[in-house]
Order: C-alpha cells, then sequence, then structure tokens
C-alpha cells in the first residue's frame, strides 16, 4: 500500500504540475493576445486620428492641428520602435519606453513581450508580427508625407488642386492602415481562439485523469482496508479465547463469537456498552479504571503478559473465573485494548479435585500403621509417611534432607544383614516385579520389607532428577520459578517452554506448592503441569495481526491526510478553473464538457467527504456539547447547494427541542448530511417537483429526527442491505455505497437507534432516535 500511495501521489503530483502549466500558459496566452488586441485599438485610432489632424492641417494650414498629428502619430511609431527592439533583442528599456508610447496598459507590458520573443517564430505569431511591420511602413510613409506637407506649406500656400489630391492621397493612406489593423486583429483573434480550444482540450484531458486516478485510488484504498478488517475479523472469530476490544471509554467495540459462549451476550446486545456495566464485578471498577490510566501515562509496548486470574460476571450476574490477558495498542494519541479471556471454571474445578484427592491420599498414607516412602529412580523420596520415619528411628534433620542415600545410611547401623539388604534395594530401581523381605535390627526388632514398582503407561516412572536440563528450554525460567517457590512457598501460573521426551517443545503452565510438616518444615513439592501451545500459538498469531492492523491504522492516517491536503486541493483548482473558464462564454460544446468536468469533481468531492465522516466516525472520540439543531439544518442545506438536482428540492423543516440538548455535534451533522444528500442524489426526476421533510422533537430525554422524501423509494428487498458497506440499491445513479453505512456507524456511536420505512416510487422515512449524553460525560471520560 506504502508503494501504491507513493506511485499514485507521484503521479497526481506530475499530472497536477501539467494542468497548472498549462493553465498557467493559457491564462498567460490569452492575456498576451487580448493585451495586443487593446494596443492595435490604440494603434489604428492613433493613425485615423492622425490622418484626420493632417488633411484638416492641408485644409487650414493651422499649425495646432499639424501639433496634434505629430502627438497622434506618436503612438503607432511608439510600438513600430518596440518591435523593432524586440525583433532584435534590444533593451528592455527601450521596449517598454515604446510599448507606453503606444498607449499599451504598463500592466500588460511583461506578458506582450513574453508572447513575441517565445512565439515569433509559431505560424500565429509570425504572420500577426508581418501584418504589424506592414502597416509600420505605411504609419512611416505618413509620417514623412506629413513632414513633406507641412515644408510646402511652410514655404508657400497650396492651390486647392493641390490641397485635393493631398488629402485624397492622405485618405487612401489612412484607408490601407484601417485593413492592416483589421488583419492584424483578425489573425490574432483567431490564433486566441485555437489556443484556447487547444489548451482547454488539454485541460479537460488532464483533469479527467485527475478525478479518474484519485477516484480509483480511493476505491482501492477502502476495498483494502475493508478486506484488512475483515481478515482481522476472522483471526477474532476463530480464536480459542472469548476476545474483547475497547477504547479508553470502557465501551465495547468488539466482540467475537467465543465470548459470546463464555458471558451469555450477543454481539448487537453488548456493542457500545460498558465494561463496568456488563461483566466486570462492581468491586473491581477502580481497578479497571486505574489499568487503564496506567496504559495510557506509560504508554506500555503491546506485548502480553502472562494471565492473571480473575473473576468476571456473565449476563445472568453469576460470577466465573477467568485467565485475562491484556494487550493495549497505541495509534498516535489513541489507543485500544484488546482483552484475551479464558473460561478456566473446568480447570479450577481439576484442580480442587486434585487438592481434594491429593488430601485423600495423604489421609489415607497417615492413616496407616505401615511406613510408606516412594522414591523416584535416582533416591530421591517423592512422599512418605510418619509411620516409615518413626519405624527407622529417622531423626527428622534427616528426614528434611530429602535423600535415601542419607536415610540408608542410618539405617545400614541398625540392620544385621546390612550388605544383603543393601544388595537389594540397588536391584529395585531395574525390576517390575513385587520385592519382599524380613529385615532384622540389631536390638532385636524385625519388620517386613514390601517394595512395589510404580508402573505408567507399561512402563516404570523414570528419574527426573535433572529436572532442570530435561524439562526447563531455559535456563532462566527454572531459576526464576525456584527463586519465586523459595519466597512464596508456591507458584502460580508459571508459564515456560518445555521439552517433551521426543525432544519438541511445548508451552506449558504450572502451579506448584510445598507441602510442610506439622512443625512448618518442608516435606515435598506437588502441582500440575499444562499444555498451553494452542494458546500461545494463538497469541502469537494476534499478535502478528495486530502489528498488521496498526500498519493498516497508520496508512489510514496518512490516506485521510492526503485525502485532507494533497486530493481536495487539486479538485478545487479545477474547479476554480472550471468557475473561470464558464466566465469567458465559451461555446456550446465547451459549456458541455465543462458541465461534466464540474459534475465530475462534485461527485468525487462528495465521495472523499464520505471516506473522510467513514475514518473519523470509527477513530475520533465523541465530544458533547450543546447542540443547535436550527445551525446544523442550515449548515447542511448550505453545504449541499452544489449538487445537482439540489434547485429542484422543497425543504420543509421543523425543529421543536425546548429543552437543551447534548450529544457530539460533529455526528449529527454526519446524519443530517448523509440523509439530505442522500435523498437529493436519489430524487424522482419523473416527478414535477421533490420535497425533503424533516422534524427533530424532543421526546422524554430523548430526540427523534424524521427524515423523509418523495424519491425513487427502495425496494422491500433491499431495506435490510442499504446500511451495508459499498452497497448501493439503485444500479442508475452514482455513489461509493457509504453514506447509509455511515449513518447507521454514526448513530450506533451516540447510543440511538435507526429505523427505514420505503415503497418503491413513492416514498422513504428514516426515524433517528437520538439519546440526551450529558449524564454520561463522566462516566465515559468524555471533553
Amino acid at each position: 500500500m506504502r508503494n501504491l500511495h507513493s506511485i499514485f501521489m507521484t503521479i497526481t503530483i506530475v499530472i497536477s504540475s501539467l494542468l497548472i502549466i498549462s493553465n498557467y500558459l493559457t491564462i498567460r496566452t490569452t492575456s498576451a493576445i487580448r493585451g495586443y488586441i487593446n494596443g492595435e485599438s490604440y494603434y489604428s485610432k492613433g493613425n485615423k486620428d492622425a490622418s484626420k489632424d493632417l488633411i484638416l492641417y492641408i485644409q487650414s494650414e493651422d499649425e495646432s492641428y499639424y501639433q496634434s498629428f505629430l502627438e497622434n502619430i506618436k503612438i503607432p511609431v511608439g510600438d513600430s520602435i518596440a518591435r523593432v527592439a524586440m525583433e532584435s533583442n534590444g533593451s528592455l528599456d527601450v521596449i517598454k519606453k515604446g510599448l507606453i508610447q503606444g498607449n499599451n496598459h504598463p500592466d500588460d507590458l511583461d506578458n506582450l513581450i513574453w508572447l513575441f520573443q517565445n512565439f515569433r517564430r509559431v505560424i500565429f505569431m509570425k504572420n500577426a508580427i508581418q501584418v504589424w511591420e506592414e502597416a509600420d511602413v505605411m504609419v512611416g510613409n505618413l509620417y514623412e508625407e506629413g513632414q513633406s506637407f507641412h515644408i510646402r506649406i511652410k514655404t508657400r500656400s497650396l492651390s486647392d488642386e493641390e490641397k485635393k489630391t493631398i488629402i485624397a492621397k492622405v485618405n487612401a493612406m489612412s484607408l490601407a492602415l484601417a485593413e492592416k489593423g483589421i488583419e492584424f486583429a483578425a489573425v490574432l483573434g483567431d490564433s486566441s481562439r485555437k489556443i484556447s480550444a487547444l489548451l482547454f482540450y488539454v485541460n479537460v484531458v488532464l483533469i479527467f485523469l485527475i478525478v479518474g486516478g484519485v477516484g480509483r485510488y480511493a476505491f482501492i484504498f477502502i476495498k483494502k482496508l475493508s478486506s484488512s478488517n475483515e481478515l482481522r475479523n476472522q483471526i477474532m472469530n476463530s480464536s480459542f479465547d472469548a476476545i474483547i476490544w475497547y477504547n479508553t471509554n470502557s465501551e465495547i467495540v468488539f466482540w467475537n463469537p467465543q465470548a459470546k459462549n463464555v458471558f451469555g451476550w450477543k454481539k448487537e446486545e453488548i456493542l457500545g456498552n460498558l465494561l463496568t456495566e456488563t461483566i466486570i464485578p462492581t468491586r473491581f471498577h477502580d481497578l479497571h479504571r486505574g489499568t487503564i490510566k496506567h496504559y495510557l501515562d506509560s504508554k506500555e509496548k503491546a506485548t502480553p503478559k502472562n494471565g492473571v486470574e480473575t473473576v468476571a460476571m456473565n449476563k445472568s450476574g453469576v460470577e466465573l473465573p477467568i485467565e485475562l490477558t491484556i494487550i493495549p495498542i497505541f495509534q498516535n494519541n489513541d489507543a485500544l485494548f484488546c482483552a484475551h479471556v479464558r473460561d478456566i471454571t473446568k480447570s479450577k474445578e481439576m484442580e480442587n479435585d486434585l487438592r481434594d484427592r491429593e488430601t485423600l491420599l495423604r489421609g489415607i498414607l497417615e492413616s496407616t500403621n505401615h511406613g510408606i516412602l516412594a522414591t523416584d529412580q535416582n533416591g530421591r523420596t517423592i512422599t512418605s509417611n510418619k509411620r516409615f520415619f518413626e519405624i527407622w528411628d529417622v531423626p527428622s534433620e534427616l528426614a528434611l534432607k530429602n535423600n535415601l542415600k542419607v536415610i540408608f545410611d542410618h539405617a545400614l547401623d541398625q540392620l544385621i544383614d546390612a550388605d544383603g539388604f543393601l544388595q537389594k534395594i540397588h536391584h529395585l530401581s531395574e525390576s517390575d516385579q513385587i520385592d519382599i523381605d524380613l529385615l532384622k535390627f540389631k536390638n532385636g526388632k524385625s519388620i517386613y520389607r514390601f517394595s512395589s514398582p510404580l508402573i505408567l503407561n507399561d512402563e516404570i516412572v523414570a528419574s527426573i532428577a535433572r529436572i532442570g536440563e530435561t524439562l526447563y528450554v531455559d535456563q532462566e525460567d527454572r531459576t526464576k520459578a525456584k527463586q519465586i517457590l523459595k519466597k512464596d512457598g508456591q507458584v502460580l501460573n508459571f508459564e515456560f517452554r518445555s521439552r517433551k521426551k521426543s525432544g519438541g517443545v511445548i508451552w506449558v503452565r504450572n502451579h506448584v506448592r510445598m507441602i510442610y510438616d506439622e512443625n512448618g518444615k518442608p516435606l515435598h513439592i506437588e502441582g500440575s503441569i499444562e499444555d498451553i501451545t494452542d494458546r500461545k500459538l494463538a497469541e502469537a498469531k494476534l499478535l502478528t495481526q495486530l502489528e498488521e492492523v496498526k500498519k493498516v491504522n497508520y496508512e489510514l492516517d496518512k490516506f485521510v491526510y492526503s485525502v485532507s491536503h494533497d486530493l481536495r486541493a487539486p479538485l478545487a483548482s479545477i474547479l476554480g478553473i472550471v468557475n473561470v473558464a464558464e466566465a469567458e462564454k465559451p461555446s456550446q460544446v465547451q459549456e458541455e464538457y465543462l458541465g461534466l468536468i464540474k459534475g465530475s469533481v462534485n461527485r468525487l468531492d462528495l465521495f472523499i467527504r464520505d471516506i473522510l465522516d467513514y475514518s473519523r466516525n470509527s477513530r475520533v472520540k465523541i465530544k458533547i456539547v450543546e447542540i443547535d439543531f436550527h445551525q446544523i439544518a442550515s449548515e447542511s442545506k448550505l453545504n449541499l447547494n452544489f449538487m445537482e438536482g439540489f434547485g429542484r428540492i422543497t425543504f420543509n423543516i421543523d425543529i421543536d427541542v425546548k429543552e437543551t440538548f447534548y450529544s457530539d455535534k460533529r455526528s449529527i451533522e454526519v446524519i443530517l448530511n448523509n440523509l439530505i444528500s442522500n435523498s437529493i442524489k436519489y430524487q424522482d426526476y419523473k416527478k414535477e417537483s421533490s420535497f425533503i421533510s424533516i422534524s427533530i422533537k424532543s421526546v422524554d430525554k430523548n430526540v427523534v429526527i424524521e427524515f423523509s422524501d418523495n424519491g425513487i423509494g427502495i425496494e422491500q428487498d433491499y431495506i435490510d442491505k442499504v446500511f451495508d458497506m459499498f452497497f448501493r440499491a439503485s444500479k442508475e445513479f452514482s455513489g461509493a455505497g457509504l453514506g447509509l453505512y455511515i449513518l447507521k456507524e454514526t448513530v450506533a456511536k451516540l447510543k440511538g437507534t435507526v429505523k427505514l420505512e420505503s415503497k418503491p416510487g413513492q416514498f422513504a422515512k428514516f426515524e433517528i432516535t437520538l439519546p440526551e449524553l450529558e449524564d454520561q460525560r463522566s462516566k465515559l471520560f468524555i471533553d
């Protein structure tokens, strides 16, 4: 997605740059040509006035007319000086002074010079310059003739016949100059139209490329985001554990099927409710809020901790033991929490049952008159009873050493046939037979020894004297477990990697405790072990998916930024260009193209607004303020007046909210904007007129928005589908299919409800009920 984003933005920047360059050339070329045509009018007027003054001078021989002739002839002469200087790449100061003398506007000088210097070899400008040069020759001739007539008149008076001849000659020159002026303007005017048309079509192509690219990119991103969410949900829903997502306000935002099995609530019943109102017992509310605050303050890395055993409530209010793991996920300044919950009711029952069995076994061992000792194959004591140590007269300090060799050393000193006894003992670990013999003590006491192997799965129970090297994969886990056992006397919920007999590695969790005698002396260790490999694999898989979700959220942030700044900016520029083009009185064909561009840009802008609403709705916290429904309704109409067909709509708005109402302003704006834009888009053009009726009234502590129109309506088969993402009830109308989906999500975020009634070809009616949120401000931790 990052590569796609980079490629798209590069292409958009390139095309936008070409569009800017194209429009720059269009505007500057058009302005320069317009400047030349305006200058030509002064050029022609100067020639015309100079010819008139020269004729008056010839007729009256009044010197003032000759001076007026000289003033007026300066105008075309100035343009001539500028042309010659531009052709020879002369001084810029000379060029500008000549153009100013030609009565050209100072603001047009740079464009006039730019067009001449950059386009003088282009056919249209080359032809215009040739006409200009020919006209300048005529101006020079007129000026020379005027000087000649002035000298002759100063020398002597002219006869009437001479005057008629001269006047006829001046009139002919004036007419010829006028024709050259018309020709010059015609060449530039025709060129201006051709250049404008060419650049117009270039702009059309570039604009459609931008519009098409933006729309395609936005659609691809939304599809990818939707697919990623579906994949995440599939993984969450297939988890062995109950998975619950909640935000910093403790609102539940995700609830998988296993959570329903554990707690009894269906997804549609629980979403949007608070954990403290559903599954967390009252006595743990402060602890829960403190945990959220701890994560927010410390920004603790999203690494799952060993499961903590606690209790939760099901739908019936019954508490059940659970194992809880919380994974915080931070994105920018926002946070979500993923809770893994495992019902350990059966596990607890098994532990209690095992404890009861151990108590029973201990009772049996201690109730017999026989001395009993169970050892492993390396001679370490597994369990024993008090009677055993009484029979052998074993001191308590030796019994605590828990080593059979030490006990044997003490026992051998008491036996008559110590060597025979020792030889039989050495063979016990290798035999699967019961062994009985009579032991005689030096003090005259005799006892029977009865030894039997403990067989499990057709094997004598193996020695695990070297338990650290055999059972623990990481020796640090063994050391840590021993430290905890020494300190607390028990180790609960300790998770570590263990080796199986086959050599394979699995994840296990054990519970062990130290058993003491009546004097508080430790006798032995007992406990249970549980294979948790499946859970660990599921957690690892979830962590991978969480990283993917964070990545998608990061990409979404970048996309929202791009939509807000990089994508909508070119669209605004395009609309500005279209508006300027429409003001230039385009041809009918061009006007149709402009209309198509404007419609496409507006539709794309509306689609982008939908995407922004979708993103903000799922990510931005609500902010509870006092709501002014009159203002929001007016702004919604104003924001959508650009849509095609808006002018056909008659609005009937009735707002009767007597008491102060608190909610999230932006969310209510989204609701009204989507309802109104949907009605405008799907109005029935076969009907003589279209209307939208909006009624907003107080009902108890709620506000009910009734919205109806007389549009094309919705088929009954589609009533339950129109709120789905990307669903469009009619393929005849364009749209992303996000409007009503965003409406439903926004209403749910405000803890409201929405109902829809419709008859095809007649009407569509929405009823939205929104609750008062002022009393929930402190509970929801909302500003």
